[in-house]
């Protein structure tokens, strides 16, 4: 962990803002003058596990705990939080690099619909791409489209998909593949953010 970014996370008042937004979301307490009770350590003990720069913006991934349930808490550009499911830090933080990856690319699901948008394929294309790019792997097999993208600003597929045979998960893509992707507890959405993280951490995509 770099020295600066581990000096700056023991700053009591960071914890204390991701304490108050924590407060807010998990609806903590019973009036607003519990807000008064807010400190680095309430309502939640958060314990850094990792620290890292993303595109010149520090970024501190906290663990907490609430009724027994684990979650990380995320402090940088914004603040967020999200349940641990299985993730170690280093998972957290794929995912936390992998959506902003696909974020700035303008993706459009397969709950969206174009038309005759002269960029996005229309949605029984994409439904076929996927299928397709599922078949080149697996032909035959019935398959599951969990997630499902069209990336605008690239021009290109990307999605998460299961096979019915064994429930296996694999990133597919016009240009991406990766097999038997992990965290079948997660949501599709943080599983094939995590995946497309880690090539993006290993120097794999750009």
């Amino acid at each position: 962990m770099d020295g600066a970014l581990y000096l700056w996370a023991q700053d009591p008042a960071m914890k204390r803002e991701l304490n108050a937004y924590l407060f807010r979301e998990f609806g903590v307490g019973d009036s607003d003058a519990d807000e008064t009770k807010i400190t680095d350590r309430w309502p939640f003990r958060l314990v850094e596990v990792l620290s890292f720069d993303h595109q010149g913006c520090a970024i501190h991934l906290f663990r907490f705990e609430d009724h027994g349930d684990a979650y990380y808490a995320v402090y940088g550009r914004s603040l967020t939080f999200f349940p641990v499911t299985g993730f170690t830090p280093d998972a957290a933080k794929y995912q936390i690099i992998g959506s902003a990856w696909i974020g700035s690319r303008d993706p459009v699901d397969l709950n969206t619909t174009r038309g005759d948008d002269p960029v996005v394929p229309r949605l029984p294309d994409r439904r076929r791409r996927f299928e397709a790019l599922a078949a080149g792997l697996r032909p035959g097999s019935p398959v599951k489209i969990l997630e499902g993208l069209f990336l605008e600003a690239s021009r290109e597929h990307l999605g998460l998909i299961a096979f019915e045979s064994d429930g296996t998960a694999h990133i597919v893509g016009d240009r991406i593949t990766v097999r038997n992707v992990p965290y079948a507890g997660a949501s599709p959405w943080r599983r094939l953010s995590a995946g497309i993280g880690r090539l993006v951490v290993e120097g794999r995509l750009g």
